[in-house]
């Protein structure tokens, strides 16, 4: 897993996605690169791999200017694909 707090260089982003500004960037902790978000529509952040631990995934998508998903996924030790632990959506409220 990274170590430290993770940190992001935002870049400006039209104003109604403004307010998701910190999902993009390229994020870093102590040990390295975390994500490259430069595509401005998902992060993914991934543990580092263990053979004795599971590694996990979280996404954040960003689908339109008012709709975040996220996913939550588990690859188990000694494992080559993730399962899904949670899915689901945010709206931005009016």
């Amino acid at each position: 897993m990274a170590t430290g707090a993770a940190s992001a260089q935002t870049v400006p982003l039209a104003p109604p996605l403004a307010g998701v500004g910190f999902l993009v960037g390229s994020w870093v902790a102590g040990n390295g690169t975390v994500a490259d978000t430069g595509e401005r529509s998902r992060v993914t952040f991934i543990t580092n791999p263990s053979a004795t631990a599971p590694s996990y995934r979280l996404t954040y998508a960003l689908t339109n200017a008012s709709t975040l998903g996220v996913d939550f996924e588990i690859e188990p030790p000694g494992a080559t694909t993730f399962q899904p632990i949670a899915t689901g959506t945010l709206q931005r409220s009016p």
